[in-house]
Parts: structure tokens; sequence; C-alpha cells
């Protein structure tokens, strides 16, 4: 006797919903979103025009994946060639001197780049939720900025409160690793300056009123 219209749909529904949440697909879709997103920033400086997809996996975040993920081996050891660009002037601190200094404007401009700033906003978003992390980075940027050059010229708002988006999602797909240097190595797209050319267009994240308040990403949310 053949099962009931009704007991082979929920029975294909069970075995879809297996396959679409095993970690091997997962994992696919992650370094598929990274392809992606590599090609993405090539059309970008190309001026050209990369029609956009639409995955609804929650796993996956457009440039926001390790292609080491393919290897089932997070947290794998990379090679010195193989790890991501780190120009950093304060990897001989702690996280805790890292926030002491900046907090007491006491560390120099030159020695805050942008590893560090993924570094500060990742500090941040340990210890509070997406909301108060992003507004004491917001603060602390201006702050040191003031400090450093007497006015706002080089803070950028949108570019601050979005990278707070891009490192909370990574936070979450990682969310055991407790030290930074792992986290670059399985995250390194944090370490692009141009990540949220993804989900801004280059007109829009670089005009003046993204530099002064937030403004939404025109290609696509931030996740």
């Amino acid at each position: 006797m053949y099962p009931s219209s009704k007991t082979a749909g929920a029975t294909l529904n069970a075995l879809m919903m297996d396959f679409v949440t095993s970690p091997a697909l997962m994992e696919l879709s992650r370094a598929l979103i990274e392809l992606h997103y590599t090609a993405t920033r090539r059309c970008v400086k190309q001026k050209r025009v990369l029609k956009p997809y639409r995955l609804r996996n929650p796993y996956t975040i457009p440039g926001c994946c390790n292609l080491s993920s393919m290897s089932g081996q997070r947290g794998k050891e990379l090679s010195p060639d193989e790890k991501p660009e780190r120009v950093t002037g304060t990897h001989d601190l702690s996280d805790d001197q890292l926030v002491s200094m900046i907090s007491s404007l006491s560390l120099s401009n030159e020695r805050f780049r942008h590893y560090d700033h993924v570094r500060l906003a990742w500090i941040f978003l340990r210890e509070a939720k997406i909301g108060p992390a992003t507004e004491r980075m917001v603060v602390t940027l201006k702050r040191f900025g003031l400090h450093h050059r007497g006015d706002l010229s080089r803070y950028h708002d949108t570019l601050t409160r979005a990278f707070m988006h891009l490192v909370d999602a990574h936070i979450r797909m990682t969310p055991d690793i407790d030290n930074f240097d792992e986290f670059a190595d399985n995250h390194p797209s944090l370490l692009d300056k141009e990540a949220l050319l993804h989900y801004y267009s280059d007109e829009l994240l670089n005009g003046q009123r993204a530099r002064t308040e937030w403004v939404e990403p025109d290609l696509r949310a931030l996740p």
C-alpha cells in the first residue's frame, strides 16, 4: 500500500530539511558566498555590474566567510604566506591594554590601524550587545579623532556602524573563539577595508551624508 500524499509530503519535507541544514551544505554555501564576494569586489574595481544572488540560509553571510572552512578544519593553522595581511600597531598589547590606552587617549594615531579597529570592535561586541557596543565604538572613535586631529574629518559614521554589524555577524558564526588572532584567521574578509562595498555602492558609501550620519545600504541588507 502506498503512503498518502500528505504522509509522503511530510516525509519529503523532513528529508529536505535534513539536507538543507547538513553541515556539508552549509560549508559549501559559505564557500560560494566568499567566492561571490571576491567576484563582486573585482567587478566594483572594474566598474562592471554583477547580478545579486538571493540565498536565505542563515549560516551564509555575504563577505563574512573563510574559504578554509571547506576543509572542515575551523581554526586550522595557516602558513605565513596564507595569512591575510595584518598591518597592526597594537599586537604587543593585550585586549585590556588596548581598551585602556584607547580610552585614556594615550595610544598614538599611527598605531591604530584597520586591523586594530576590527580588534577593538570585536572586544566591545564580546562585552555587550550590538546596540550598546556600537554606541561605545562611535563615542570612542570620535574622542580619539578629536584628540589627535582636533576635528572629526576622518570619522565615518556609516562605515563605523556597518562594520560593527559585520564583526557581530562573524562573532555569531564562531562564538567560541576568544582570541582575536584566531578570529581573524577564521574571518579574513574583515581585514579588507573595502568589505562594505558588497553592501554599499562606492558613490553612497563615500558620499558626505554617509560620513556624517547612518545610511542604509543600497545593494543588499547587512547581516
